[in-house]
């Protein structure tokens, strides 16, 4: 099944009507907003992670986990980083065809917001676990 586009996905944003439109560099800059939000995400699961080890010491598998958590981490926040300053190198009024780049997502709360319908509201300082584990 093949959809019909109103129109090129970019374009002017002066060239159509607004409602159906997004600001290419506010959608970069909240889509980078979400992605940091994984990254906390993947904190508080490390943090649960040493939370279970109860003060016993870490075994391989343990670490290569965690190393894991720590890659995906440190991809978020170089993704986010990404993302925001290609939202800086885009003209302003540069915009995008709504519906065709948010209806194929899955997750409403993605849509929204990216979509500006909501804002990423969660807590930017995730407490860090007294233990240490050397990752390398």
């Amino acid at each position: 099944m093949h959809r019909k586009r109103r129109g090129p996905i970019v374009s002017d944003a002066a060239e159509t009507t607004v409602e159906n439109r997004l600001v290419l560099a506010t959608s970069l800059r909240q889509t980078g907003r979400y992605v940091q939000r994984m990254g906390h995400i993947v904190l508080e699961l490390e943090d649960k992670l040493f939370a279970q080890q109860d003060d016993q010491a870490l075994g391989v598998e343990d670490k290569q986990g965690l190393q894991s958590l720590d890659l995906l981490k440190q991809t978020a926040d170089e993704l986010a980083a990404l993302l925001e300053r290609l939202a800086d190198a885009v003209p302003k009024d540069l915009s995008i065809d709504r519906d065709d780049i948010l209806h194929p997502m899955k997750l409403q709360e993605i849509r929204d917001m990216i979509g500006g319908t909501s804002d990423v509201s969660f807590a930017l300082e995730v407490p860090k676990s007294d233990k240490q584990v050397e990752m390398f």
